[in-house]
């Protein structure tokens, strides 16, 4: 009715314009007949009409009018999100569920910032705000991402709830929050460091080291996430029966005095840099690429973007293909009328390989007196890594991961 009123209106002011003396509305009927009917006539009698005729239909027809409400009506979605929004992950992951979701539903996000908190009692509480922030908005789906929204939100107010969730960035596993719950559903995040990176490492030791069994060593500092991957590692280098020593650090300066000492100890032939996040105010980007650069005598693997810079090769996982499955799937379940026990949870699938030409260049390993047939043996390594950059052949050598590019 309101529609009708407003073109109604709009029609009578430009006729307004169009005659000078008199204010017109025009209805142009059957036939060639043309009615001039004041303006007033329009509200004394049609609008009345109007309101009678829908009263009428709506009591006939009571389902389809409760239907219409119900489809005019925007769902809400509540996205709480681990981290603060500039961090890249969590940058890419809100970026991928608001592209999502834009046309969906009302996103309200809430951002933890727990990469910087490591009191567990104040992680309780950002948790009891979130809570708070959840039921101010009340939502037709719960969304969240990483690990410290499930452990201190969704695990402890929303486990079995009547509200949908779908979580994603959960790493390696739900066992340690008791997941799944009738009413979730989500995205786990498993390392690009897998059995893939390990016959890798195997063969460039055998080139290089000229030894089969090899040691590698795990740089990291202790957070919820790298708990969890330490856990992850810890029983895939079991499975290979490879030896494993994790190295954790709570300074810039623990970090760089390990990582110098790691490389100049001859217990260990690779190094795997965990994340420095925690210690980003205190991390001088240059003054550490230098430091890396110089004392880099060891292979060094990572699987964060943000140490590519410090690593000879990174093998990254995918946060917008952890936001995009979240925002589809909370769409399936906002427009399709799933329930989260209809859809499985899933692993993440993508990964990419980054090579750090500048590591490479410098070159600094050590190797031992090396024969014509090691020396050869290096150069197709080389050629090797100058050929998965073309992305021609790398899904022959590597067909976990999507594609490569040099950093």
């Amino acid at each position: 009715i309101g529609e009708i009123l407003a073109i109604f209106s709009r029609r009578a002011i430009s006729c307004k314009g169009l005659f000078s003396n008199h204010s017109f509305f025009i209805i142009r009927g059957y036939g060639a007949a043309v009615k001039r009917l004041h303006t007033y006539f329009l509200f004394l009698i049609a609008f009345p009409m109007l309101m009678v005729a829908s009263l009428v239909l709506a009591a006939e027809n009571p389902s389809d009018a409760g239907t219409q409400t119900k489809a005019t009506s925007f769902p809400v979605c509540d996205y709480i999100a681990s981290y603060t929004p500039g961090y890249f992950w969590q940058a890419e992951e809100t970026a991928a569920i608001q592209k999502t979701l834009r046309d969906v539903c009302q996103l309200n996000i809430f951002y933890m910032n727990s990469k910087a908190i490591h009191d567990p009692k104040h992680l309780q509480q950002i948790g009891q705000q979130a809570r708070e922030f959840i039921e101010q908005y009340p939502p037709d789906v719960i969304i969240s991402s990483d690990d410290n929204a499930m452990k201190y939100v969704i695990q402890p107010y929303f486990k079995n709830s009547t509200i949908p969730v779908v979580f994603c960035g959960i790493n390696s596993t739900g066992k340690p929050y008791g997941l799944p719950y009738h009413n979730t559903t989500g995205m786990i995040e498993k390392l690009a460091i897998d059995s893939e990176l390990f016959r890798f490492a195997k063969q460039f030791s055998l080139n290089t080291f000229h030894k089969e069994k090899f040691s590698l060593a795990f740089l990291t500092i202790p957070t919820t996430t790298e708990k969890q991957n330490i856990r992850f590692l810890k029983q895939k280098f079991h499975e290979l029966q490879i030896n494993f020593d994790v190295v954790q650090v709570h300074s810039v300066q623990q970090w760089n005095r390990m990582f110098i000492q790691l490389n100049q100890d001859k217990t260990h032939d690779f190094i795997i840099l965990g994340n420095y996040q925690p210690l980003a105010r205190q991390w001088n980007p240059q003054k550490e690429q230098h430091l890396h650069l110089k004392y880099a005598k060891k292979p060094i693997f990572s699987y964060l973007k943000s140490l590519q810079p410090y690593s000879h090769l990174t093998f990254l996982k995918s946060a917008t293909e952890q936001g995009l499955w979240a925002g589809k799937t909370a769409k399936l379940i906002l427009q399709k009328g799933y329930q989260p026990s209809d859809i499985q949870i899933v692993p993440n699938r993508l990964f990419k390989l980054v090579y750090n030409q500048k590591m490479i260049e410098v070159d600094n390993f050590k190797y031992r007196k090396l024969s014509k047939i090691a020396i050869l043996k290096k150069a197709i390594f080389v050629f090797i890594i100058q050929l998965l950059n073309t992305k021609l052949i790398f899904p022959l050598f590597f067909k976990f991961i999507k594609y490569s590019y040099k950093y």
